[in-house]
């Protein structure tokens, strides 16, 4: 867009996913558009953005959480990985995890 926060590459990734429903859908946006960016100010644009042009909310701590499907999935893949069990899961390391399961 005009703030130079998405480019084209980012919009055919993000059409790509295989999101049900519009909650989904604007959660995989965020991760893929906002995480990406440094300033936290401009993560919230975006975040407000696609809040405010899907009509949904985004709740970047349960993004986040144990809880979330996305995370579940990628610990599920690596669960028989060697000293899988003694990896500490911080905020940071969930959200990573979050982030790059998918690819």
């Amino acid at each position: 867009g005009k703030e130079g926060f998405i480019t084209l590459r980012d919009l055919f990734r993000w059409a790509d996913r295989k999101s049900q429903g519009y909650q989904a859908l604007a959660e995989e946006g965020y991760m893929l558009l906002g995480e990406r960016l440094r300033d936290n100010q401009e993560k919230e644009f975006v975040k407000i953005t696609i809040e405010k042009h899907m009509n949904v909310e985004i709740d970047v701590d349960k993004l986040y959480s144990c809880d979330n499907p996305h995370f579940i999935e990628s610990v599920r893949m690596l669960e028989n990985v060697d000293n899988f069990s003694k990896i500490v899961w911080t905020s940071s390391m969930r959200r990573m995890f979050t982030l790059v399961g998918p690819c």
